[in-house]
């Protein structure tokens, strides 16, 4: 098993600006386990940048989700 050194990982605040995204949409991807993998250190999660990657290949192609009735 390779372990990877703490300088390989992002923060969630350097993974958001790398996707462009806020932290809060970070955040909210991670809690519903619809984001790039991460793992929890020390109370902080951390990305691999090539679980960021992954997580984009894998949404290629993905349209934007359908908005609900009686929304705007």
């Amino acid at each position: 098993m390779a372990v990877h050194g703490a300088k390989e990982y992002l923060t969630r605040e350097q993974a958001a600006e790398v996707l462009r995204v806020s932290v809060r949409t970070m955040a909210r991807l991670a809690a519903r386990r619809e984001g790039p993998r991460y793992v929890i250190l020390g109370g902080r999660a951390l990305y691999r940048p090539q679980a960021l990657e992954d997580w984009l290949l894998q949404r290629e192609g993905v349209g934007p989700r359908k908005a609900r009735v009686g929304t705007a």
